[in-house]
């Protein structure tokens, strides 16, 4: 819209009791560059009259667009007369004019210019004025709509006649006289006028066919800029039908880069719309958001439009309503039990499964159970009201054939979930109970074997209790077709037992258990005689069997058991022949040993030695391979140096607020044994040391200090000495047993 007159406006910003006004006036315009020179004037003035001064008012400056201007300093009551009216003048004592700039300002595109602005000064101390004052605002110039007018402009010549025309020249209406010489020199015609609009501030969108507004212009009192309308992005989810309740996902396609979305939701099927997006990140094709603020409804939407900076995309919505309710319901059961497998019909079955709930704290109140025998067309169903997440199914419910079942759980608002996906499992019968042939009763043997029959077997187990049910021996699970197996513990004569087998087939049931109540009653064989002597480092143990007499049973072998004090008998040696000597060289010097003799006859019996102790006490070191007792060998110049180390598995952990650490340890320990051996010439260590460490076997280590270790021995270093040979070896205790 065109207009002449002048552009001008102000900004009053205030502390607690001093104001600064800063005031401007548009001078002229640059239509070329598309800026106008504006005049600034600011006062400082008092609204109190505690704070008027008299004096200098020092280091002010005044701040135009990031432009600092200074002016030193200017005297109290130097009003420079520029002339306010009623309406904007100064009410406060004291009114100074302390700076006034022309500035070029640059237009924004859209005609309009907001200028920052800000004062600064001092105030005299001493009773004047608090000392620094900082205020600070901004002002808007108008948008530029001014009319300018072609003149004509020809010589001048002195007889005030129109000179030759020279050229043409802009002005407002007011710069030239039309039809008249100006005081240039020069005559001025006016000719034809034209305007120029700037562009205003953003309204909205509209669409139209081409050609109906300006592609960059002015229609009526509106200025129209064409801009490509923004393809549609297209809503992906929700599109109708879906259950949200708290954090969701809304996808949609997008448009292309550079471009933000705008998605708004509705509760009412698109009556009302609320945006809950004004804009998304740039190229985003999704957005997470929170809908357990917003309320339950079964009319939800969602809408989302695209947004290049300029123009908006029309809207794409969902395709149909979807739901927000806030306690869904329950999601398909999980972990079904049995769904593979094989389950015995003829015994109860339990069915399990797990209740999964979105919602915190909603468990399970009721379930329905569905089964049918796979092809049936008809499902069986149990309704109970229950929390538990299983039932049990009676004994013979189910047909001998593959099960199909599911189930689906209720919470506790009665919303009822999916079933869960089908899981199948066999239902059959066991194998019958196995028939128990051996031993006969009463059982006149320590060992008797175990014998049945079965049809199909796959597996068995034998298990044998005494007279309390005490479990004595137990097989566990053996997959074998066998049919027999021998007792692997001595009976007790005179003691009853029960025998319990059974047996597996192809199916994968257990049969029942067959039992078989016995008695065991046998003759043993004599008592056996026992001595025990010591020899240089070991104990010698002569087993002595009495010829039978009777009905007694002939000896055909012997065991040996030994123990240290308070420990347990350890069985040292088996199948010793009757009438034996025993050398026992893994006994450490000092300590006290005890030993018993197992004898056993003909028909499966035993008969046990009183308990008998010894001990063995020598010097130096004694060294034997464990395989070979021959490689037994002592050396009696054990030198100076003995010593042990042991370390266990351990890791230490820093904790922040704690100083020290805390120390975790694990189950493997190190122990190792470190000793010096002097071998004297032609005394035959050096030969047997090499023999027994060169065999890398695990080697017996004794000394005279009580040291009994098995271990092993991986270094020999030798050193030559004027009496022969020394050297340092490590024996590193390792995992062994004695028990044969």
């Amino acid at each position: 819209m065109a207009n002449s007159g002048l552009i001008q406006g102000g900004v009053t910003q205030r502390t607690a009791d001093y104001r600064s006004w800063i005031y401007w006036r548009e001078v002229s315009q640059d239509i070329a560059n598309n800026r106008t020179k504006i005049n600034v004037q600011v006062l400082v003035d008092s609204d109190s009259s505690n704070y008027d001064w008299n004096g200098t008012v020092s280091g002010f400056e005044v701040t135009i667009n990031g432009t600092k201007y200074t002016r030193g300093s200017f005297n109290s009551n130097s009003n420079s007369g520029f002339s306010y009216s009623a309406s904007n003048s100064p009410t406060g004592r004291q009114a100074e004019i302390i700076d006034e700039r022309e500035v070029w300002v640059t237009h924004n595109t859209n005609g309009t210019k907001t200028v920052n602005m800000s004062s600064s000064f001092s105030l005299p101390s001493g009773g004047w004025g608090p000392g620094d004052v900082s205020i600070s605002g901004s002002g808007t110039l108008d948008t530029i709509a001014r009319e300018w007018n072609r003149y004509k402009r020809t010589s001048f010549l002195s007889s005030y006649n129109r000179g030759s025309f020279i050229n043409t020249i802009t002005g407002s209406s007011s710069a030239f006289t039309d039809g008249q010489r100006n005081s240039d020199g020069y005559w001025y015609e006016k000719g034809e006028a034209y305007t120029n609009y700037s562009k205003g501030s953003y309204v909205e969108t509209v669409t139209a066919e081409e050609g109906t507004y300006p592609d960059d212009g002015r229609v009526g009192d509106y200025y129209y800029t064409k801009r490509n309308i923004a393809d549609t992005p297209t809503l992906t989810s929700p599109n109708g039908g879906e259950t949200w309740n708290e954090a969701h996902t809304i996808t949609w396609d997008g448009i292309g880069p550079g471009v933000s979305y705008q998605i708004q939701l509705t509760t009412d099927n698109g009556n009302n719309w609320r945006t809950i997006v004004a804009n998304t990140a740039e190229n985003a094709t999704s957005y997470e958001y929170n809908f357990i603020d917003e309320p339950q409804t079964s009319l939800a939407k969602i809408r989302v439009r695209a947004f290049d900076g300029e123009v908006y995309s029309d809207w794409d919505e969902s395709n149909g309503v979807f739901t927000i309710q806030h306690n869904v319901a329950p999601n398909e059961p999980s972990n079904l039990s049995p769904s593979s497998g094989v389950v015995d019909r003829t015994e109860v079955s339990r069915l399990s499964w797990q209740h999964n709930d979105p919602n915190t704290n909603d468990p399970q109140t009721k379930f329905d159970l569905q089964w049918r025998e796979q092809g049936a067309s008809t499902w069986n169903t149990i309704t109970k009201t229950s929390n538990k997440e299983y039932t049990d199914v009676s004994a013979n419910v189910f047909p001998n054939a593959l099960i199909e079942w599911r189930v689906r759980t209720y919470d506790t608002s009665g919303l009822a979930g999916p079933y869960s996906s089908i899981a199948i499992f066999q239902a059959a019968e066991p194998t019958d109970a196995p028939i128990i042939t051996a031993p006969t009763n009463p059982v006149n043997i320590a060992n008797p074997t175990v014998q049945w029959t079965s049809s199909e077997q796959t597996a068995y187990q034998i298990i044998i209790e005494d007279s309390v049910n005490t479990v004595v021996w137990d097989t566990g699970i053996v997959n074998s077709i066998n049919r027999a197996r021998t007792v692997g513990i001595d009976l007790l004569n005179g003691a009853q037992y029960t025998i319990r087998v059974r047996v597996m087939d192809g199916t994968g049931l257990w049969s029942t258990y067959a039992s078989l109540n016995i008695n065991v009653s046998y003759t043993q064989p004599a008592k056996p005689n026992m001595s025990l002597t010591t020899g240089h480092s070991h104990i010698i143990v002569q087993i002595s069997n009495p010829t039978p007499s009777g009905t007694q049973p002939t000896v055909t072998r012997n065991a040996l058991y030994r123990r240290e004090e308070n420990g347990s008998f350890i069985r040292i040696a088996n199948d010793l022949p009757p009438n034996v000597v025993f050398e026992d060289y893994a006994v450490a010097s000092g300590k006290v040993y005890e030993y018993r003799v197992r004898s056993w006859g003909d028909n499966g019996t035993y008969s046990e030695s009183n308990v008998g102790s010894n001990s063995v006490t020598f010097k130096g070191v004694w060294l034997h391979d464990v395989t070979d007792t021959d490689t037994l060998h002592h050396f009696m110049a054990d030198g100076s140096g003995r010593d042990t180390q042991w370390a266990a598995q351990s890791a230490n952990i820093y904790f922040a607020g704690r100083k020290s650490p805390v120390t975790y340890f694990g189950d493997q320990e190190e122990d190792v044994l470190t000793v010096t051996l002097e071998m004297l010439r032609d005394w035959e260590d050096y030969e047997r040391l090499n023999q027994i460490i060169k065999a890398k076997n695990i080697v017996c280590y004794r000394d005279g200090r009580g040291r009994k270790i098995f271990g092993t021995i991986t270094e020999l270093p030798i050193n030559d000495t004027r009496y022969g040979n020394e050297t340092t070896i490590k024996v590193t205790r390792t995992s062994y047993s004695e028990v044969v």
